[in-house]
């Protein structure tokens, strides 16, 4: 008797793709994303260093969580908007101190 691997129906080709691309280039984005803006929320230190190398050495964690997260999340309109908001969050919060706002 051999076994059998059943597909879930909901595995089409549209499907897939959607969860690629939020997998690949929009993680991707939203973590360098995180990275560019991990400074603004990130305490200086002593040194005054720790707010620009904590995110790059968090980079890879961060990017990993996300990709993780995007691949096995079953709703993916849930993970669109989960990374979507994410990246909108550090998005806006660069371009306001780029902007001079210093809150």
């Amino acid at each position: 008797m051999m076994a059998q691997a059943t597909v879930p129906p909901s595995t089409n080709a549209a499907r897939r793709w959607a969860r690629v691309i939020l997998a690949g280039p929009l993680v991707l984005l939203c973590s360098l994303g995180i990275m560019g803006g991990a400074n603004l929320w990130l305490p200086p230190g002593e040194g005054g260093v720790n707010d620009i190398v904590l995110p790059i050495l968090l980079y890879p964690a961060v990017w990993t969580a996300l990709f993780f997260y995007a691949c096995f999340e079953q709703r993916i309109g849930r993970g669109y908007a989960f990374v979507g908001g994410l990246a909108a969050l550090h998005a806006i919060a660069l371009a306001l101190r780029i902007g001079g706002w210093s809150g």
